[in-house]
């Protein structure tokens, strides 16, 4: 889902390609979403966005999720256990 809005603001004819498939065949009502985390944003060869893109990538992608009807869990800022346990105990109750 992430893609399908960073496609639809980058190029919306092409969005307009698969958007039905993307709206009628969703995997999950909801969608856990991490905000960025000053503390420990790092870059790397993989991230390349600084930490104020971040903010906005994570700012457009909450909102797109709340347009497009998905039930939004954030994940708290904890420990990487405390984290997985707030996801497991969400995704099995």
């Amino acid at each position: 889902m992430d893609s399908a809005c960073l496609l639809f603001d980058a190029d919306v004819a092409a969005y307009n390609k698969i958007g039905d498939k993307q709206r009628n065949n969703r995997y999950n009502d909801i969608v856990f979403i991490t905000p960025p985390w000053r503390e420990i944003y790092r870059n790397d060869t993989e991230r390349d966005q600084s930490f104020d893109e971040a903010i906005r990538v994570y700012q457009r992608l909450e909102k797109w999720y709340h347009e497009h009807g998905y039930h939004i869990v954030v994940v708290p800022k904890d420990t990487v256990e405390k984290r997985a346990t707030f996801i497991l105990q969400n995704v099995f109750n």
